[in-house]
């Protein structure tokens, strides 16, 4: 007795002898097979749809899914790209500022030839009674410099070492914490241009290393973030900062969380025997309402000596709760890069904020703005073209890609001068 496989298999095994001398095109459909699915048109051999209301809701769809995923690469650009360019700016700097360690400069830049003087510190007290600092800082050696930068200016009693007159922008110190994880090389200034390439030190400050209070800012999210982590820092957590004038480390002593504008707890000096530090960032991240400040001082045990701070700091105009550099400066002295309020004395002005910009504080974006916009635009036009005329959408986007990406970025990076600092 045959099976119905059997009988099917004998079926067609005689339907091809007995159709194959006859038609010889002709092939036995298979019991099993499936008929083939029609091969989908290309988009751009489709009969055009029609344009009503379901035509209006696809476009709007489709438009919104775009503004959706571009919105998502800015995001994306803002937590990452921008510690692209920090990244690049900070190699820039580490060898600027090694190139400082080992070249016998004031920080003008100008070559200078030292003498050593031994003399008293202008202050009797201690430098830190706390268990971290020794007792009164006794006489030392201290550096002299016997020629200056341009619009410099050296006391004559000897007391100081190079003068606090960097160009702003450029590397002043270097700032370790390992707890958590910071590593950066610190610019002088604390505009927003400043802190995109890494923590920046207020001028109105002393310097890290000197008597006095000597303030950081830096960014918690974006250009590398590099005080992210600023919040998990515990007392007693090590500060390591390096300068041309040596190297010093500090303990942290406490947080603390103050208003955007209240600045007048945190900058100036409380008292000029001590060498203390102050970190500064947004607070909480992603927005710029408050700001987080930790304090440490001096370890001295572990640190070299500090020196006096310069007689020629900037001093911030204004009333005592803003920050030094919530009104900007009126011109900018060009040997020491320190604001000038215009009368001709220099270091009087302040350094604009670079964590509490607004949104649309930067008029010049505009126009880079519009042309990378236009640009973007116009690759996406090519790149449509391309597909319509090869009839494939592949062979466009292949083709536009990688224009589109390099215009996106530049986009990207002008778009972000109209949004707020902290964001």
């Amino acid at each position: 007795i045959l099976t119905d496989y059997g009988q099917r298999m004998i079926a067609q095994q005689t339907f091809q002898r007995i159709a194959s001398p006859f038609v010889p095109d002709v092939v036995a459909p298979s019991m099993n097979s499936k008929p083939r699915k029609p091969r989908r048109a290309s988009s751009f051999d489709r009969a055009p749809e029609p344009h009503d209301w379901r035509w209006v809701v696809g476009g709007i769809g489709r438009l919104l899914i775009s503004i959706g995923l571009l919105m998502f690469g800015f995001v994306g650009y803002q937590l990452w790209g921008t510690g692209i360019a920090t990244a690049q700016a900070q190699g820039r700097l580490e060898t600027e500022f090694d190139q400082l360690l080992t070249t016998p400069t004031t920080p003008g830049g100008t070559t200078s030839e030292q003498t050593t003087t031994s003399a008293a510190p202008p202050t009797t007290g201690p430098l830190d009674p706390g268990a971290t600092t020794t007792a009164p800082l006794p006489s030392t050696t201290l550096v002299e410099s016997t020629t200056t930068a341009p619009g410099a200016s050296v006391p004559g009693d000897g007391t100081f070492g190079p003068p606090q007159n960097y160009v702003i922008g450029s590397a002043v110190a270097r700032l370790v914490i390992p707890d958590i994880g910071v590593d950066f090389i610190v610019i002088s200034g604390a505009r927003t241009e400043d802190l995109k390439v890494g923590p920046g030190h207020f001028p109105e400050t002393p310097l890290p290393g000197r008597l006095g209070n000597a303030a950081l800012a830096g960014h918690r999210t974006t250009y590398g973030a590099p005080f992210s982590r600023i919040d998990e820092l515990q007392i007693g957590d090590r500060m390591t900062v390096t300068t041309i004038e040596g190297t010093f480390t500090y303990s942290v002593t406490g947080t603390e969380i103050v208003a955007s504008n209240d600045y007048a707890k945190v900058i100036p000096t409380v008292d000029p025997t001590r060498a203390t530090i102050t970190l500064i960032s947004c607070h909480p991240k992603y927005t710029a309402r408050q700001r987080i400040v930790v304090h440490g001082e001096l370890v001295a045990a572990e640190s070299d000596i500090p020196l006096p701070p310069p007689a020629d700091l900037p001093r911030p105009q204004g009333p005592t709760d803003e920050l030094p550099g919530d009104n900007p400066p009126d011109v900018t002295d060009p040997a020491s890069g320190i604001p000038d309020n215009g009368s001709g004395s220099v270091g009087t002005g302040t350094a604009p904020d670079g964590l509490g910009g607004g949104w649309f504080n930067d008029s010049d974006a505009w126009t880079p703005v519009a042309l990378w916009g236009s640009a973007l635009a116009a690759i996406g036009l090519g790149a449509y073209l391309v597909s319509r005329k090869l009839r494939r959408n592949w062979v466009g986007a292949l083709v536009g890609i990688v224009p589109f990406v390099v215009a996106l970025y530049f986009f990207f990076e002008n778009l972000i001068r109209l949004m707020p600092s902290a964001l």
